[in-house]
């Protein structure tokens, strides 16, 4: 495991995804926050267009995503938060959000409630 990212950044996570420690997929995802045990994000995607229309309404764009340290347009999934273990992910931090995507994605979520 590496440095498990602060809340409220956006890292790349590396979920080992089999027990031969050899499978994992490597993913974008907004950290929503982590207790040293559990890490809880969402996951970003760049394949918006391919989302059906109610995952579509679930995501919020990022209009900063170079700021944020991603490299394409990008969508934070909201439609489900993931509750990894950090002994079971790693992780890379890349960015965070814009001041004027953070107030945004704040009220994405207020509105969504």
């Amino acid at each position: 495991m590496t440095n498990i990212p602060q809340r409220d950044t956006i890292a790349i996570i590396e979920i080992i995804a089999s027990d031969d420690g050899k499978t994992y997929k490597r993913r974008p995802a907004y950290v929503l926050s982590t207790n040293g045990i559990m890490l809880q994000c969402f996951p970003i995607t760049s394949k918006f267009e391919t989302k059906s229309r109610k995952l579509q309404r679930a995501c919020f764009s990022i209009m900063d995503w170079d700021y944020a340290g991603l490299h394409k347009p990008s969508w934070i999934n909201t439609i489900n938060v993931h509750s990894l273990s950090v002994d079971k992910v790693t992780t890379r931090h890349i960015g965070i959000l814009s001041e004027s995507d953070t107030i945004r994605f704040k009220e994405f979520l207020r509105l969504k409630k």
